[in-house]
């Protein structure tokens, strides 16, 4: 008897006032839900689109930034980095909360992409990303790292290189510069006078900049004619600026020449001034610059054995038309077809061997143009109007291409490295001639040379692309002759840019793949792994947000119910239906609940509980508490029904305010009568339902719901109060 009635205790204690999971899981539910509420309630629904008319629909919150906006309809587009415009078409500032604009819910933007665009120094890359912003990579001394000024390269519309800087003009005509300080990277001197920067133009280690009103700012090596002070005052408005690597030459607005810089290669240009007048245009090469007037002559300056003194061919020198260079030679085509050369004959300076086939040419393309190298040779080709070539200069670097003149017939286009010529004919396939290990020798990849659209060389290697965006590249291995290891990336290339040895490829999508020497900008890994502000990747690792594309767009209301308003259907829809689907259910457990407990009030009214029966608890056996000789321990059986006066307290309680009870993880109250518990739970399970359909009609009508969390009633101590029947306690958990 003893055994028994220690048995009947610790069943009682087991049961008494437990939590069940069904409470934590409503508490969940119901704080997931106006959670989720909340944030329907802050965030809008945006539809933006590209230029081509491809859409996507787009959620962000009213305090993000216009940033998150932009970066999910990129990755939803599937497009790299662009700017993005509202429905008036004026920039949005990604830096500003939604909140602040002038966006609404429903609103159409524009996510305008921007072609990128590489520049090069000697050994570094630059680019400016589809959202003007910029993206370095390469030899830091070189311009690679652009850290110390990234927060500034936003809105970015030109970039110039000399060999170890960058300068950067933006949208409101100020200028970024960075890399290495004395050649052009540090312009903090002029930083003052840089406003309204309309171009810019590099020599070999400076920068001159042409302002708005046409005046000139210079800075970087003073040897490399980074200081104008000495013809400060004659820079009046300068219309355009060209160099040679140690000099510049201004064409003002009357026509005349404004030179400074080194004195021998073109930055004295005194003995040919009173000539200077009219001039249309000017060409510079590494030493010496070549001048077209207004009645198409010729006026020459500089190094003259590089083409600074062309009197020899003076006569000539009538109705130029175009003229080309390489580091120390001229080729000046004439209008009726014909071409005069000039300057060092190794470079390509003399082209009396090949003269009487120089006629109906319509381009010139040449094996010695890389600004920053000295080379002592130098070769010409060029194209005749029936898609022949004719070549001069120096043999090994592709002035002899008498092994492939036969094939060179219906030539398109031709690009050369600083020894080689590739040539495109009208059917795709390429043919190369110059030095074999600088890219004249494509043997090894000429069956892939099929369909070609764009060739592109760097200082000894090629790089085609295939008409199926894919790229073909041969050459010297260091100088991006070899791609193999980012061949698998090399799809859908639209464009590539090269530096002196590395390669720069362009995707559809705005990101960029690079091979080639690591030090010369062929490694990009280090842009690509900066955040989103400061180069073109998206995110990596960062959490996608549910993005909608037109193909997921919610289906249109049924003809009989009126559409919802566009502002409220996107963000709210999804989370209608969930709280409709727990309202349903907590309306039929509810109901189920009453039923079971109006079936067991006869029973507990008309005779004490006994047998608890098994399944009320796995640690304790079935116990029947004798009928004979009742415990005293044991509380008495009382009728359900006396419980009655308390149920009104409850229910008032629970219609105070439409939240959910506070369910705390301390222990029980020593006496707490799980009966009285029991008897309360339809009314909290009511006060669970109306919270639900209080928030549901908040969804309907967009309008918060700011009900204070309550202690629910406690349930008070009724001594002898009988737990509640196995079958009631399942139907609550």
């Amino acid at each position: 008897m003893v055994n028994l009635r220690r048995r009947s205790r610790a069943w009682q204690k087991r049961t008494r006032c437990q939590r069940h999971p069904s409470r934590d899981h409503f508490r969940s539910s119901y704080t997931g839900a106006r959670r989720r509420f909340s944030e329907a309630l802050m965030s809008i629904a945006v539809q933006v689109g590209l230029l081509s008319g491809k859409t996507a629909t787009v959620e962000a919150g009213l305090d993000e930034d216009v940033e998150v906006v932009k970066r999910r309809a990129q990755n939803a587009l599937g497009v790299g980095r662009g700017r993005l415009l509202d429905s008036s078409g004026s920039l949005l500032d990604v830096r500003m909360p939604i909140k602040k604009t002038r966006v609404q819910n429903g609103d159409s933007l524009t996510l305008h992409i921007n072609r990128v665009q590489a520049h090069a120094s000697r050994a570094a890359v630059a680019a400016i990303l589809g959202d003007e912003s910029v993206a370095t990579w390469g030899n830091r001394a070189s311009g690679g790292d652009s850290g110390a000024v990234q927060d500034r390269l936003k809105n970015v519309r030109q970039i110039q290189a000399t060999e170890y800087a960058f300068a950067a003009i933006l949208g409101d005509g100020s200028v970024v510069t960075w890399g290495d300080a004395r050649n052009g990277g540090d312009s903090t001197d002029v930083q003052g006078q840089l406003k309204n920067v309309q171009h810019i133009q590099a020599s070999g280690r400076a920068f001159a900049a042409i302002l708005a009103d046409g005046s000139v700012v210079t800075w970087g090596e003073a040897r490399y004619a980074g200081d104008s002070s000495a013809v400060q005052s004659q820079l009046k408005n300068v219309q355009q600026i060209q160099a040679t690597v140690r000099a510049f030459a201004a064409i003002l607005g009357d026509g005349s020449v404004v030179t400074w810089g080194d004195a021998h290669e073109g930055g004295d240009s005194s003995a040919v001034l009173h000539q200077l007048r009219n001039v249309q245009q000017i060409q510079a090469n590494g030493r010496a610059f070549a001048a077209i007037l207004g009645d198409r002559s010729v006026v020459t300056w500089g190094r003259s054995e590089s083409g600074g003194d062309s009197s020899s061919v003076k006569d000539q020198l009538r109705n130029v038309q175009q003229i080309h260079v390489s580091y120390s030679a001229f080729a000046a085509i004439l209008r009726s077809g014909s071409v005069v050369t000039w300057g060092d004959a190794v470079s390509g300076g003399d082209s009396s061997a090949v003269q009487d086939q120089l006629k109906t040419v319509q381009q010139i393309q040449v094996s010695s143009s890389f600004s920053w190298t000295i080379p002592d040779r130098g070769a010409f080709a060029a194209i005749r109007t029936d898609g022949s070539v004719v070549t001069w200069g120096y043999a090994g670097y592709g002035g002899d291409s008498g092994a492939v003149q036969d094939r060179l017939k219906t030539v398109q286009q031709i690009q050369a490295s600083q020894g080689a010529f590739a040539a495109i004919l009208s059917d795709g396939s390429v043919v190369t001639w110059g030095d074999a290990v600088r890219g004249g020798d494509s043997r090894d990849v000429q069956d892939q040379l099929v369909k070609v659209q764009q060739v592109q060389a760097s200082y000894s290697a090629f790089a085609a692309i295939l008409g199926d965006g894919s790229v073909v590249t041969w050459g010297y291995k260091y100088a991006g002759g070899d791609s193999s290891a980012v061949q698998h990336q090399l799809k859908n290339v639209q464009q590539i840019q090269a530096s002196q040895t590395a390669f720069v490829g362009i995707l559809g999508d705005g990101s960029v793949v690079t091979w080639g020497d690591a030090r010369s900008g062929g490694d990009s890994r280090a842009m690509q792994a900066q955040p989103e502000s400061t180069q073109s990747a998206n995110l990596a690792g960062a959490p996608r947000p549910a993005l909608e594309t037109e193909a997921q767009a919610p289906a249109p209301a049924p003809p009989s119910e009126p559409p919802k308003p566009a502002e409220t259907q996107a963000p709210v829809s999804a989370e209608v239906e969930k709280l409709q689907e727990i309202i349903q259910r907590l309306q039929a457990e509810n109901a189920e609940l009453k039923s079971q407990v109006v079936a067991l009030t006869p029973q507990a009214s008309s005779q004490p509980r006994a047998e608890p029966g098994a399944d009320m608890t796995q640690e304790a056996a079935p116990v029947t508490p004798p009928v004979e000789e009742p415990a005293p321990e044991v509380p008495s059986s009382e009728p359900v029904a006396e419980t009655a006066p308390e149920e009104p307290a409850a229910a008032e309680s629970a219609a105070e305010a439409p939240t959910a009870p506070e369910l705390t993880e301390s222990a029980p109250e020593a006496g707490c009568n799980e009966a009285e518990l029991f008897e309360t739970a339809p009314t909290n399970r009511a006060h669970w339902l109306e919270a639900f359909q209080r928030i549901l009609s908040g969804y309907n009508e967009r309008v918060s719901v700011d009900g204070v969390e309550k202690q629910p009633a406690k349930a008070k101590k009724r001594p002898g109060a009988a737990p509640p029947a196995p079958a009631a306690v399942e139907a609550w958990s």
